[in-house]
């Protein structure tokens, strides 16, 4: 597995860090994306696992760090399941 880092790999410019909930599911990208739905005026996904039939899996958290298996699954996934950037201030 491979590991993607906050602040080297995606950068992170106003506190939270987090997955959509709306991509919780199966995407048409390809990834079905499982994780706890959090609600406090926004909601988010911190802890998440994906899984992708050509790509493999992926599990982490935006605010820390993603393991996958192979290079070309992080690119496919960050490209299609970007980290939602927010303030916590703003809840």
């Amino acid at each position: 597995m491979l590991t993607k880092q906050k602040g080297v790999h995606w950068q992170n410019m106003y506190g939270a860090c987090t997955l959509s909930a709306l991509m919780l599911g199966e995407n048409v990208s390809g990834w079905t994306i499982s994780g706890e739905v959090f609600r406090d005026y926004y909601s988010w996904v911190n802890s998440f696992e994906a899984t992708h039939p050509d790509y493999g899996a992926i599990k982490g958290d935006y605010e820390d760090k993603i393991l996958v298996e192979t290079e070309a699954a992080w690119q496919h996934f960050y490209q299609y399941h970007p980290p939602e950037q927010w303030s916590y201030m703003e809840i």
